[in-house]
This record gives structure tokens, sequence and C-alpha cells, in this order.
């Protein structure tokens, strides 16, 4: 007499989908330790996580790709598992506050089919919101000494502006440029100018020239006069419209 065997067989009707959640936040201006793009090994990502619905278990991801219009803008990394890592592709093209919208299309073996049966499945849409930090700007002195009689740019006095540039899991910031000035004599011309003489990426630092452009507008004494010119920071990344970093450089001049 054989034995007899039950076996369980489960019919799937349902047509194969996938449904995706974002989860994360994209900083414009914290990139990678070179200071000219973006790493997806930090934090400054947003997680994509799967959850795929009417396939049987042997199925496996074997490519992965974005949707939408805006899809050209970002870079991803994939895993097995179909969960996704998405970074700006990119410097400069993305806007702090706009909706991005996109979504994923998958491609998908099925490992138990004669040869491994091929199917494509695009997820629902999901939006990816980027936003612009402000970072603190430090500075590598807390005054310099101008002298009136040395005018002009090539009597210029210098010092370094520094970003946060040390904490690989946060990213790093780079600055751009930065520049500023002082009316001192409300006269609707700079008097005292800060210029940018050269920027290191992978450091977070810039130098900046500080000096008197219009000896005749500025009080000058023995003792020295107090000035703080305003200075803007542009970081890499910053989207032309979003608050950029600023800081102070005090000056005194003196005869």
């Amino acid at each position: 007499e054989l034995n007899s065997v039950t076996l369980a067989v489960k019919i799937i009707d349902k047509a194969a989908a996938v449904k995706v959640k974002a989860k994360g936040t994209i900083d414009l201006l914290k990139l990678n330790s070179s200071g000219n793009g973006y790493s997806t090994y930090s934090t400054n990502f947003v997680t994509i996580t799967p959850a795929f619905q009417n396939l049987d278990s042997s199925y496996s991801v074997t490519g992965v790709r974005l949707e939408g219009a805006y899809k050209d803008l970002f870079s991803i990394e994939w895993y097995s598992d179909g969960s996704i890592r998405i970074i700006p592709a990119t410097t400069g093209r993305l806007k702090a506050g706009k909706n991005y919208t996109l979504s994923v299309t998958y491609t998908i073996k099925d490992a138990s089919g004669e040869g491994g049966e091929m199917i494509t499945l695009t997820s629902n849409t999901f939006n990816i919101k980027p936003k612009q930090s402000v970072p603190k700007v430090t500075s590598s002195v807390k005054q310099l000494t101008l002298f009136a009689s040395a005018k002009g740019e090539s009597k210029a006095e210098t010092m370094y502006l520094y970003v946060p540039h040390s904490d690989y899991k946060k990213g790093y910031y780079a600055i751009q440029s930065a520049s500023g000035s002082l009316d001192v004599n409300k006269d609707g011309k700079a008097d005292l100018i800060v210029s940018t003489m050269q920027t290191t990426a992978s450091s977070g630092r810039a130098q900046i020239a500080v000096y008197v452009l219009d000896a005749d507008a500025v009080k000058a004494s023995a003792k020295g006069t107090g000035y703080k010119i305003p200075v803007t920071v542009r970081c890499v990344g910053r989207d032309g419209v979003s608050k950029d970093a600023s800081t102070t450089v005090s000056v005194v001049v003196k005869k």
C-alpha cells in the first residue's frame, strides 16, 4: 500500500505589483568628503523600501531604475532586496522646498520558472523635497588690522573661513565663495571689502582678502577704529534661492 501525500497548492490569480515607501531627506549642502558631489555613505539620502505583492518566494530583483520627469536629476544605489538609496546626481540642479515626483521600475526574475520569467513592475509615485541648511561659519582670527594708507586689493590682509567638514555621517560642507563689503560713510559705495582668494572643497576652507578700498571714507586712528564687515558665504550645492550662510569679519583700521 502506498503512502498518501497531501500537497498544499497556492494559486495566485492577481497581477504582481509593487508599492514603495520613501524615508529620509536630502540636504543640498551636505556633500561627500571631496566636497564635489554627494554620497550614499552618509545619512544624506532618501531610502526607498519596496513591498512586492502577488509574487512567490522565488523571485529576485535584477534591475532598478527611476521614472519620471525628474529622474535624471538623481542617482541611485540599489540592493538585492529592491531597496534604494537616492542622492542628487550633481550639485546645483535642485531647488530646496520643491517636490520632485518619481517612481521606480523593477525588473523581476521568477527563478522557479523555465529559464526564469522576467517581468517589470512600476511602483506608485513618491516625492523628494530637498532642503538647504545654513552651516555655522568660523574664522582663523578674531580680528584683522588694516592701515588706511594700504589701499587696494594688492595691500589686503588675509584670513581663512571654515564650514563644518569632519563628520561623514552628517555630510561635509564646502565653501564656493565668500564676499562682503561695508559702506562706512553711507554714500552708497563700498569702502571696506572682503573677497575670495581661493577655496579648498576637500577641507571646507576658503582664504579671503580683506582690504580698504576708499581710505578717505574710513575713519582711522593711531589706536585703530573698529568695523564689522558683513560677509555672505555661499556653499557648494546651493540652489541660488535659499538663504546662504553669513558671518562678520572684524577689522581695526589704523593710520
